[in-house]
């Protein structure tokens, strides 16, 4: 039976359901195979058809949300009396596409603005790509040549600037890109971690498995790469008129109109004021100094913010503001803009001439000051430095211009009246007359005999054994004042040591800041022999000097000023302050005008009346006695108590000139400091200043006149 086509043995076909041996088993298994990828193809394509569909149109027909800032004006700075200080006024400033200005041009920006310019079939030839790209290269060029042209700039000024504004936009992408490198470095591939056990791997495995592959030439791009830069501020209207006309020469040019800080009076209160301007790339003004750095969060006001909505062809479909712009509140100043004026006037003249009759006054001060201040209120009625710059010039100063102002040896950005801390001299006997009465070293009328020196002809001397070899002779503390006798006070000093004078200086406030609302105050120094520096020690030449306003004591002339109106409003301290208020724009003038609440507590100097008496006839001799150092600054009908000052500065400069004083005699309003650095004799230098700013007062109705 070898012969017969199936075994015997062999089961029955009908039980056998599959041949996975067949042919045709084997052909079904092949195209199952080739189906299977075809199935999941197609499934595909019906659900991008299908279930992708609206997601896509979504997508083509998306509109775009950008949102732009919308300026808030900052409120103004005026003067007591009204006039505007500080003011906004609108702004052209010419802003330039960051990839019409960045050198050279970035590769991936260039191609697609030249494929832009081609029809689909252009864009195929290579040929009409690099012409379409050379056409923008030439425009570009062409550009800065008629911006150059059109304002008068050195295309190498212009060169700079691009070069500023790209160094800028660089640093900024590559402080991004060492970020995400760092970033990137961590989520490098982790090692298993065997000596963590399961724990270790799991972890790995879920980091491997959950963070996204690097994409190592994946690029950076910055807002700052496609927005627009300012390249030239404040540029006129009719230039702003030009490249708004004519967007064609001057492709990624466009105008934004901003608000800007202008001072109506130039150098009117400049180191009061300050400046506020906007930085490189910022769109908001900012306070520098001054009251509009004081202020800054009261002057500067809140931007809105507006939103645009646009297709993908640019094409603005409507817009929404989010925020209504906050405007700055208006800031009312205490200074008096007439008499301020004065007191500048009075300043720019001195410094213009040498003053007094010394060998060494052979050259003008190299700077001064006059303040003056309500002795009730604190008010700072005026606050004049010299010399000063024109805040224009501040603003957008010239490289020349601000090289001038920085090698200017009389240092023309400092204000002397806050900042300017130097030896007070015999003005400083006012507080060490206090001193001696409170401490019962001399009695009010006691005599003493001033023979032109303390112990030795060659030191501790007064200023007219020095010129004339003679003493002041007898006289009392009222005379000493008036006549600035140093032995008296060197006498004084030897008797009751440093305590009393340390301790009485500090109750006044020197040695520290008086609180004024103006940054960068100087706290002058008051030495003490219990705080000494190390390897220091105090000896009896320390005190005597102390008692003069000599050695180590500098005060700056608000100090002095203060301390003045002490002893002009019977013997309250107060804080000076420069801002009477500030409120909104629109409200009403009368609100304006209201009073801040004082933010101080005026203390008490505790001085007994006695004190205050004899202080005050000493300051009214000083003026109206024949030997009165101060009897320069009399002037008929208009009374006024003060004392003269001469501060020694060393070597071959001129001393300093200093005069304080206050008005009317009766019910005192007014105390005011004059101040020359360098200036000479305070008797001869600073009295005659101090009369013709008492005339000054008198005019603006400070002085009641019979």
């Amino acid at each position: 039976m070898r012969n017969q086509p199936v075994p015997v043995y062999a089961p029955d076909l009908d039980e056998r359901l599959i041949d996975a041996d067949g042919p045709g088993t084997r052909f079904a298994l092949l195209g199952l195979i080739f189906l299977l990828p075809l199935v999941v193809i197609c499934g595909r394509l019906a659900y991008v058809q299908v279930g992708l569909n609206e997601y896509y149109i979504d997508a083509w027909e998306t509109v775009e949300k950008i949102q732009e800032p919308i300026p808030a004006r900052d409120g103004r700075i005026l003067s007591a009396d009204g006039l505007v200080l500080a003011d906004v006024r609108p702004q052209f400033d010419l802003e330039v596409n960051y990839r019409w200005l960045e050198e050279p041009s970035n590769e991936t920006w260039l191609r697609g603005e030249a494929r832009g310019r081609l029809t689909r079939s252009q864009r195929r030839s290579q040929q009409e790509v690099d012409r379409a790209i050379a056409e923008v290269l030439s425009e570009k060029e062409e550009l800065w040549s008629r911006l150059s042209e059109q304002f008068a700039i050195p295309g190498g000024e212009m060169s700079d600037q691009r070069g500023r504004i790209q160094n800028r936009v660089e640093r900024m992408v590559a402080s991004v890109e060492q970020r995400r490198e760092r970033k990137q470095r961590d989520d490098e591939v982790q090692q298993l971690n065997w000596k963590e056990g399961a724990a270790g791997i799991w972890k790995t495995l879920v980091h491997e498995l959950t963070t996204s592959p690097r994409r190592r030439d994946e690029p950076v791009i910055l807002r700052e790469e496609v927005s627009s830069h300012v390249v030239l501020s404040d540029i006129t209207s009719e230039h702003a008129a030009l490249l708004q006309s004519l967007p064609g020469h001057f492709p990624g040019v466009t105008v934004r109109v901003a608000k800007t800080r202008v001072y109506p009076e130039k150098e009117l209160a400049s180191h009061v004021l300050g400046i506020r301007r906007r930085r490189d790339g910022e769109r908001q003004s900012r306070g520098e100094n001054g009251v509009e750095l004081a202020y800054d969060r009261v002057l500067t006001g809140r931007s809105g913010v507006k939103e645009f909505e646009q297709d993908r062809h640019g094409e603005v479909l409507g817009e929404t503001i989010l925020a209504e712009p906050v405007d700055g509140e208006d800031v009312v100043l205490t200074l008096d803009a007439k008499l301020q004026k004065a007191a500048e006037r009075l300043l720019e003249r001195t410094l213009q001439s040498p003053q007094g009759d010394s060998a060494l006054a052979d050259r003008p001060p190299m700077g001064g000051a006059i303040a003056a201040i309500d002795v009730r209120t604190g008010e700072m009625l005026v606050l004049a430095s010299g010399p000063s710059v024109s805040q224009d010039v501040l603003l957008a100063p010239s490289t020349e211009q601000w090289d001038r102002i920085q090698n200017d040896v009389r240092r023309p950005l400092f204000n002397r009246v806050t900042q300017g801390a130097v030896a007070p001299g015999s003005t400083f006997t006012l507080l060490s007359s206090i001193a001696l009465l409170q401490n019962k070293t001399f009695g009010p009328n006691e005599d003493f005999f001033c023979q032109g020196y303390l112990s030795s002809p060659d030191q501790y001397r007064c200023s007219l054994f020095i010129k004339h070899g003679v003493g002041h002779g007898q006289l009392t503390l009222p005379d000493a004042i008036a006549q600035s006798c140093n032995v008296y006070f060197f006498e004084a000093g030897r008797r009751m040591g440093p305590t009393p004078l340390v301790l009485w200086a500090q109750r006044f406030g020197f040695g520290q800041p008086t609180g004024i609302d103006l940054p960068g105050e100087a706290s002058g120094h008051l030495p003490n022999p219990f705080h000494l520096e190390e390897r220091e020690q105090w000896h009896s030449g320390m005190t005597l000097q102390l008692a003069i306003g000599q050695g180590t004591l500098t005060t700056t002339p608000l100090q002095l000023l203060r301390f003045t109106a002490v002893l002009a409003n019977g013997g309250t301290l107060i804080t000076p302050r420069l801002v009477r208020s500030h409120s909104d724009a629109n409200e009403s003038e009368a609100n304006a005008a209201s009073l801040l609440e004082p933010e101080f507590a005026p203390q008490v100097a505790q001085m007994n009346e006695e004190t205050l008496k004899v202080l005050r006839e000493g300051m009214q001799l000083a003026i109206t006695h024949p030997q009165g150092t101060a009897q320069l600054a009399y002037e008929n009908e208009l009374p006024c108590a003060g004392k003269a000052g001469t501060a020694q500065t060393g070597g071959d400069r001129p001393d300093h000139a200093w005069f304080v004083g206050y008005t009317p005699i009766e019910n005192p309003r007014v105390a005011f400091v004059v101040f020359l650095e360098q200036g000479g004799s305070g008797s001869e230098v600073a009295a005659p200043i101090a009369r013709e700013f008492l005339i000054e007062l008198a005019q603006a109705g400070y002085i009641p006149l019979d």
